[in-house]
Protein backbone atom coordinates (compact mmCIF):
# COMPACT_ATOMS: atom_id res chain seq x y z
CA UNK A 1 0.00 0.00 0.00
CA UNK A 2 1.29 3.43 -1.31
CA UNK A 3 2.12 6.24 1.55
CA UNK A 4 -0.54 8.21 0.03
CA UNK A 5 -3.14 5.61 0.67
CA UNK A 6 -2.23 4.84 4.08
CA UNK A 7 -2.63 8.91 5.06
CA UNK A 8 -6.23 8.68 3.40
CA UNK A 9 -6.75 5.97 5.70
CA UNK A 10 -6.28 7.67 8.77
CA UNK A 11 -7.93 10.46 7.38
CA UNK A 12 -10.44 11.89 10.22
CA UNK A 13 -13.55 12.64 7.57
CA UNK A 14 -13.05 8.63 6.82
CA UNK A 15 -13.38 7.50 10.29
CA UNK A 16 -16.54 10.09 10.75
CA UNK A 17 -17.94 7.93 7.88
CA UNK A 18 -16.89 4.29 9.47
CA UNK A 19 -18.96 5.81 12.85
CA UNK A 20 -21.63 6.57 10.92
CA UNK A 21 -22.07 3.46 8.95
CA UNK A 22 -21.32 1.48 12.72
CA UNK A 23 -24.09 3.90 14.19
CA UNK A 24 -27.18 3.08 11.83
CA UNK A 25 -25.85 -0.51 12.35
CA UNK A 26 -26.87 0.08 15.86
CA UNK A 27 -30.01 1.82 15.84
CA UNK A 28 -31.17 -0.84 13.04
CA UNK A 29 -30.32 -3.53 15.83
CA UNK A 30 -31.39 -1.58 18.83
CA UNK A 31 -35.27 -1.42 16.72
CA UNK A 32 -35.45 -5.14 15.72
CA UNK A 33 -34.73 -5.61 19.45
CA UNK A 34 -37.44 -3.33 20.64
CA UNK A 35 -39.83 -5.05 17.87
CA UNK A 36 -38.80 -8.53 19.80
CA UNK A 37 -39.77 -6.80 22.93
CA UNK A 38 -42.85 -5.38 22.26
CA UNK A 39 -44.35 -8.79 20.62
CA UNK A 40 -43.05 -11.16 23.86
CA UNK A 41 -45.62 -12.18 26.28
CA UNK A 42 -46.59 -9.89 29.08
CA UNK A 43 -44.47 -12.14 31.26
CA UNK A 44 -41.51 -12.03 29.75
CA UNK A 45 -41.58 -8.00 29.38
CA UNK A 46 -42.98 -7.56 32.92
CA UNK A 47 -39.88 -9.27 34.06
CA UNK A 48 -37.51 -6.91 31.91
CA UNK A 49 -35.82 -4.56 34.65
CA UNK A 50 -36.34 -0.51 33.31
CA UNK A 51 -34.69 2.13 35.59
CA UNK A 52 -37.62 3.56 37.29
CA UNK A 53 -37.90 0.15 39.04
CA UNK A 54 -33.68 0.80 39.95
CA UNK A 55 -32.76 2.81 43.06
CA UNK A 56 -29.87 4.75 42.61
CA UNK A 57 -27.43 4.71 45.12
CA UNK A 58 -26.88 8.59 45.07
CA UNK A 59 -29.25 11.18 43.72
CA UNK A 60 -28.46 14.97 44.04
CA UNK A 61 -31.34 17.80 44.53
CA UNK A 62 -31.27 21.84 44.85
CA UNK A 63 -34.65 23.54 45.81
CA UNK A 64 -34.48 27.10 46.05
CA UNK A 65 -37.25 29.60 46.95
CA UNK A 66 -36.84 33.05 45.46
CA UNK A 67 -39.28 35.52 47.13
CA UNK A 68 -39.89 39.19 46.79
CA UNK A 69 -42.70 41.01 49.32
CA UNK A 70 -43.92 44.27 48.28
CA UNK A 71 -45.67 46.56 50.68
CA UNK A 72 -44.45 44.83 53.71
CA UNK A 73 -44.34 46.51 57.30
CA UNK A 74 -42.75 43.72 59.04
CA UNK A 75 -41.26 42.00 56.06
CA UNK A 76 -40.53 43.26 52.42
CA UNK A 77 -38.15 43.54 49.65
CA UNK A 78 -36.26 39.89 48.06
CA UNK A 79 -35.28 37.42 50.54
CA UNK A 80 -34.69 33.80 50.05
CA UNK A 81 -36.89 31.75 52.61
CA UNK A 82 -35.55 28.19 51.19
CA UNK A 83 -32.41 26.69 50.07
CA UNK A 84 -31.71 22.72 49.81
CA UNK A 85 -29.32 21.08 48.73
CA UNK A 86 -29.85 17.24 49.04
CA UNK A 87 -28.24 14.07 48.72
CA UNK A 88 -30.14 10.84 49.13
CA UNK A 89 -30.47 7.15 47.86
CA UNK A 90 -30.60 3.25 48.66
CA UNK A 91 -27.64 1.07 49.78
CA UNK A 92 -30.65 -2.08 49.50
CA UNK A 93 -33.93 -2.15 48.94
CA UNK A 94 -34.50 -2.06 52.86
CA UNK A 95 -32.24 0.75 53.64
CA UNK A 96 -31.90 4.53 52.54
CA UNK A 97 -30.65 7.60 53.59
CA UNK A 98 -31.50 11.47 52.72
CA UNK A 99 -29.26 14.22 54.47
CA UNK A 100 -29.62 17.83 53.41
CA UNK A 101 -28.54 21.18 53.54
CA UNK A 102 -30.88 24.36 54.38
CA UNK A 103 -31.83 27.47 56.32
CA UNK A 104 -33.43 27.48 59.41
CA UNK A 105 -35.94 30.39 58.38
CA UNK A 106 -37.77 27.75 56.28
CA UNK A 107 -39.53 26.18 59.06
CA UNK A 108 -38.79 28.83 61.73
CA UNK A 109 -38.45 32.17 62.79
CA UNK A 110 -34.76 32.17 63.32
CA UNK A 111 -32.03 33.97 60.95
CA UNK A 112 -29.25 32.16 59.81
CA UNK A 113 -27.64 33.41 56.27
CA UNK A 114 -25.40 29.89 56.22
CA UNK A 115 -26.53 26.50 54.94
CA UNK A 116 -26.68 24.33 57.89
CA UNK A 117 -27.77 19.81 58.34
CA UNK A 118 -31.20 19.98 58.53
CA UNK A 119 -32.14 16.63 57.63
CA UNK A 120 -29.88 13.79 58.12
CA UNK A 121 -31.38 10.35 58.58
CA UNK A 122 -31.84 6.49 57.67
CA UNK A 123 -34.68 4.70 56.71
CA UNK A 124 -34.89 1.04 57.02
CA UNK A 125 -37.97 -0.76 55.18
CA UNK A 126 -39.72 1.72 53.42
CA UNK A 127 -41.22 4.47 55.60
CA UNK A 128 -44.59 6.53 54.04
CA UNK A 129 -43.15 10.26 53.53
CA UNK A 130 -45.59 13.11 55.10
CA UNK A 131 -48.25 10.52 56.49
CA UNK A 132 -49.96 10.20 53.26
CA UNK A 133 -47.88 7.27 51.45
CA UNK A 134 -48.47 3.68 51.72
CA UNK A 135 -45.71 1.30 52.50
CA UNK A 136 -45.30 -1.90 51.09
CA UNK A 137 -43.71 -3.59 54.97
CA UNK A 138 -45.10 -4.16 58.08
CA UNK A 139 -42.32 -2.04 59.70
CA UNK A 140 -40.44 0.93 58.38
CA UNK A 141 -37.75 2.35 61.03
CA UNK A 142 -35.82 5.95 60.71
CA UNK A 143 -33.04 7.19 62.53
CA UNK A 144 -31.40 10.75 62.68
CA UNK A 145 -32.44 14.37 62.52
CA UNK A 146 -35.80 14.97 61.08
CA UNK A 147 -38.92 16.47 61.33
CA UNK A 148 -41.49 14.70 63.80
CA UNK A 149 -44.42 13.47 61.80
CA UNK A 150 -47.11 15.21 62.61
CA UNK A 151 -49.36 17.57 59.86
CA UNK A 152 -49.22 16.23 56.07
CA UNK A 153 -48.02 20.45 55.85
CA UNK A 154 -45.51 20.25 58.11
CA UNK A 155 -43.08 17.42 58.33
CA UNK A 156 -42.69 16.88 54.23
CA UNK A 157 -40.12 19.54 52.53
CA UNK A 158 -42.18 22.04 51.23
CA UNK A 159 -42.01 20.18 47.32
CA UNK A 160 -43.54 17.17 48.21
CA UNK A 161 -46.32 19.61 50.37
CA UNK A 162 -46.73 21.60 46.93
CA UNK A 163 -47.77 24.80 49.33
CA UNK A 164 -46.05 27.93 48.93
CA UNK A 165 -44.59 27.95 52.73
CA UNK A 166 -44.84 26.12 56.30
CA UNK A 167 -47.93 27.50 58.34
CA UNK A 168 -47.73 30.20 60.94
CA UNK A 169 -49.70 28.27 63.53
CA UNK A 170 -47.29 25.04 62.48
CA UNK A 171 -44.05 26.94 62.88
CA UNK A 172 -44.58 28.48 66.10
CA UNK A 173 -47.00 24.81 67.66
CA UNK A 174 -45.49 22.16 66.57
CA UNK A 175 -42.32 20.35 66.80
CA UNK A 176 -39.15 21.45 65.04
CA UNK A 177 -36.91 19.27 63.42
CA UNK A 178 -35.18 17.33 66.34
CA UNK A 179 -32.36 14.51 66.21
CA UNK A 180 -34.31 10.89 67.38
CA UNK A 181 -35.82 7.94 66.01
CA UNK A 182 -39.75 6.99 64.63
CA UNK A 183 -41.41 3.67 63.61
CA UNK A 184 -43.96 3.31 61.05
CA UNK A 185 -46.63 0.90 61.54
CA UNK A 186 -48.83 -0.29 58.53
CA UNK A 187 -51.50 -1.79 60.80
CA UNK A 188 -53.95 -1.30 58.31
CA UNK A 189 -54.60 -0.72 54.68
CA UNK A 190 -54.57 3.28 52.96
CA UNK A 191 -53.18 3.84 56.87
CA UNK A 192 -50.30 3.74 59.11
CA UNK A 193 -49.69 4.49 62.58
CA UNK A 194 -45.98 6.51 63.39
CA UNK A 195 -44.45 6.48 66.71
CA UNK A 196 -41.35 8.78 67.77
CA UNK A 197 -38.94 9.61 70.83
CA UNK A 198 -36.88 12.54 69.76
CA UNK A 199 -34.59 14.71 71.89
CA UNK A 200 -36.95 17.35 72.31
CA UNK A 201 -34.75 20.43 71.99
CA UNK A 202 -34.34 20.78 67.96
CA UNK A 203 -31.62 20.62 65.47
CA UNK A 204 -29.49 23.20 67.15
CA UNK A 205 -28.45 22.65 70.73
CA UNK A 206 -26.79 19.58 72.76
CA UNK A 207 -29.44 17.76 74.68
CA UNK A 208 -28.10 18.63 77.74
CA UNK A 209 -31.13 18.88 80.58
CA UNK A 210 -32.93 16.14 79.85
CA UNK A 211 -35.18 17.00 77.51
CA UNK A 212 -37.30 14.47 76.02
CA UNK A 213 -40.14 14.39 73.44
CA UNK A 214 -42.49 11.96 72.68
CA UNK A 215 -44.40 11.96 69.39
CA UNK A 216 -47.28 9.87 67.75
CA UNK A 217 -49.64 9.87 64.48
CA UNK A 218 -52.55 7.99 63.09
CA UNK A 219 -53.44 8.68 59.89
CA UNK A 220 -56.62 6.44 57.70
CA UNK A 221 -57.33 7.29 54.02
CA UNK A 222 -61.36 6.58 53.05
CA UNK A 223 -60.85 5.47 48.76
CA UNK A 224 -63.20 7.08 46.44
CA UNK A 225 -63.78 6.70 42.65
CA UNK A 226 -60.35 6.90 41.04
CA UNK A 227 -57.54 8.69 42.82
CA UNK A 228 -59.59 10.70 45.33
CA UNK A 229 -58.76 10.08 48.61
CA UNK A 230 -59.96 11.92 52.24
CA UNK A 231 -57.41 11.63 54.79
CA UNK A 232 -58.05 11.57 58.15
CA UNK A 233 -55.45 11.75 61.01
CA UNK A 234 -54.94 12.59 64.68
CA UNK A 235 -51.23 13.45 66.02
CA UNK A 236 -49.58 15.03 69.23
CA UNK A 237 -46.32 15.31 70.95
CA UNK A 238 -45.33 15.90 74.34
CA UNK A 239 -42.06 17.52 75.44
CA UNK A 240 -40.89 17.66 79.20
CA UNK A 241 -37.70 19.02 80.49
CA UNK A 242 -36.25 19.15 83.88
CA UNK A 243 -38.65 19.64 86.83
CA UNK A 244 -41.24 22.41 88.00
CA UNK A 245 -39.08 24.97 90.23
CA UNK A 246 -36.01 24.20 88.17
CA UNK A 247 -34.72 27.06 86.09
CA UNK A 248 -35.10 24.92 82.92
CA UNK A 249 -38.49 23.46 83.57
CA UNK A 250 -40.85 23.53 80.39
CA UNK A 251 -43.81 21.14 79.52
CA UNK A 252 -45.71 21.40 76.43
CA UNK A 253 -48.10 19.14 74.72
CA UNK A 254 -50.18 19.83 71.18
CA UNK A 255 -52.86 17.57 69.69
CA UNK A 256 -53.56 18.29 66.09
CA UNK A 257 -57.05 16.90 64.29
CA UNK A 258 -56.62 17.17 60.14
CA UNK A 259 -58.58 16.21 57.60
CA UNK A 260 -57.22 16.58 53.97
CA UNK A 261 -59.22 15.73 50.41
CA UNK A 262 -56.86 15.38 47.48
CA UNK A 263 -57.18 14.32 44.32
CA UNK A 264 -55.46 14.27 40.85
CA UNK A 265 -53.23 17.55 41.46
CA UNK A 266 -56.15 19.63 43.69
CA UNK A 267 -56.34 19.43 47.72
CA UNK A 268 -58.10 20.88 50.18
CA UNK A 269 -57.60 20.52 53.91
CA UNK A 270 -58.91 21.66 57.56
CA UNK A 271 -57.20 21.20 60.89
CA UNK A 272 -57.45 21.99 64.60
CA UNK A 273 -54.35 22.45 67.32
CA UNK A 274 -54.82 23.17 70.69
CA UNK A 275 -52.82 22.20 74.07
CA UNK A 276 -50.40 24.05 76.25
CA UNK A 277 -47.18 25.49 77.17
CA UNK A 278 -45.99 25.87 80.44
CA UNK A 279 -42.28 27.21 82.17
CA UNK A 280 -42.00 28.74 85.53
CA UNK A 281 -43.08 32.49 84.19
CA UNK A 282 -46.42 31.07 82.64
CA UNK A 283 -48.71 29.06 81.61
CA UNK A 284 -50.23 29.22 78.47
CA UNK A 285 -52.93 27.26 75.99
CA UNK A 286 -53.05 27.86 72.73
CA UNK A 287 -55.96 26.90 70.08
CA UNK A 288 -56.02 27.50 66.42
CA UNK A 289 -57.68 26.33 63.51
CA UNK A 290 -56.35 26.28 59.40
CA UNK A 291 -57.27 25.85 55.97
CA UNK A 292 -55.83 25.19 52.77
CA UNK A 293 -56.75 24.61 49.42
CA UNK A 294 -55.07 23.92 46.01
CA UNK A 295 -57.31 23.85 43.10
CA UNK A 296 -56.28 23.75 39.64
CA UNK A 297 -58.31 25.98 37.36
CA UNK A 298 -56.62 25.32 33.73
CA UNK A 299 -53.45 23.69 32.53
CA UNK A 300 -50.25 24.64 34.66
CA UNK A 301 -52.53 26.64 36.77
CA UNK A 302 -53.87 26.28 40.59
CA UNK A 303 -55.38 28.59 42.63
CA UNK A 304 -54.00 28.64 46.22
CA UNK A 305 -55.38 29.91 49.12
CA UNK A 306 -54.82 29.33 53.12
CA UNK A 307 -56.22 30.68 56.39
CA UNK A 308 -54.96 30.58 59.76
CA UNK A 309 -56.31 31.94 63.39
CA UNK A 310 -55.11 31.05 66.93
CA UNK A 311 -54.98 32.72 70.73
CA UNK A 312 -52.74 32.74 73.17
CA UNK A 313 -50.10 32.00 70.83
CA UNK A 314 -46.72 30.88 72.82
CA UNK A 315 -44.87 34.21 71.00
CA UNK A 316 -47.79 36.41 72.68
CA UNK A 317 -50.74 37.48 71.84
CA UNK A 318 -52.92 36.38 68.69
CA UNK A 319 -52.60 34.94 65.03
CA UNK A 320 -54.41 35.87 61.54
CA UNK A 321 -53.23 34.57 58.57
CA UNK A 322 -54.32 34.96 55.40
CA UNK A 323 -53.08 34.45 51.76
CA UNK A 324 -54.73 34.00 48.14
CA UNK A 325 -53.18 33.72 44.74
CA UNK A 326 -52.47 31.97 41.40
CA UNK A 327 -49.92 29.36 41.31
CA UNK A 328 -48.42 28.78 38.05
CA UNK A 329 -46.23 25.30 37.38
CA UNK A 330 -44.35 24.69 34.56
CA UNK A 331 -43.75 20.61 34.99
CA UNK A 332 -42.00 19.58 38.32
CA UNK A 333 -39.46 21.89 38.70
CA UNK A 334 -40.82 25.46 38.12
CA UNK A 335 -43.49 26.88 39.94
CA UNK A 336 -44.23 30.89 40.67
CA UNK A 337 -46.31 31.74 43.27
CA UNK A 338 -48.44 34.93 42.99
CA UNK A 339 -50.63 36.22 46.32
CA UNK A 340 -51.64 38.35 48.29
CA UNK A 341 -50.67 38.00 52.35
CA UNK A 342 -52.07 39.46 55.37
CA UNK A 343 -50.05 38.64 58.53
CA UNK A 344 -51.06 39.60 62.29
CA UNK A 345 -49.10 38.55 65.04
CA UNK A 346 -47.49 39.63 68.44
CA UNK A 347 -44.73 41.97 65.95
CA UNK A 348 -47.34 43.91 64.80
CA UNK A 349 -49.79 44.27 61.30
CA UNK A 350 -49.03 43.79 57.27
CA UNK A 351 -50.73 43.58 54.08
CA UNK A 352 -48.38 42.82 51.25
CA UNK A 353 -47.94 41.31 47.39
CA UNK A 354 -45.56 38.06 47.47
CA UNK A 355 -43.73 36.86 44.50
CA UNK A 356 -42.41 33.54 45.29
CA UNK A 357 -40.57 31.64 42.24
CA UNK A 358 -39.48 27.61 43.24
CA UNK A 359 -37.22 26.18 41.34
CA UNK A 360 -36.17 22.19 41.96
CA UNK A 361 -33.42 20.46 40.06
Amino acid sequence: MKGHDLKSLYHPFNWIWVGLVLTQIAVADVEQGLDLINEAPAEITQAIPTPAQSSPILIMGLRLDTLYALNGVIDQGFSIPMLRVIASGSVSPLLSYRIALGQSREFSSVLLPQLIPVEAFVDVGRVAEGGHAESEQLLGWRLGMFSPSLNPWWTPDLGISRIADYGQLHTSLLLNRDVGTEVTISAFSEGHIKLGYFNGSGIYNLNTNNSKAITGLVTKAIKFDGETRLWLGISGYSVFQSVQGSVNFRSNWISNLYARLEWENAQIGLEILGGEFQDNLRLVQPLGIAGICDIPMASGLNLFGRFETGTQMPEGGNLNHFQLGPKLSWDSSVQLFLFYDYLENYLGRQNSGQFRLRITI
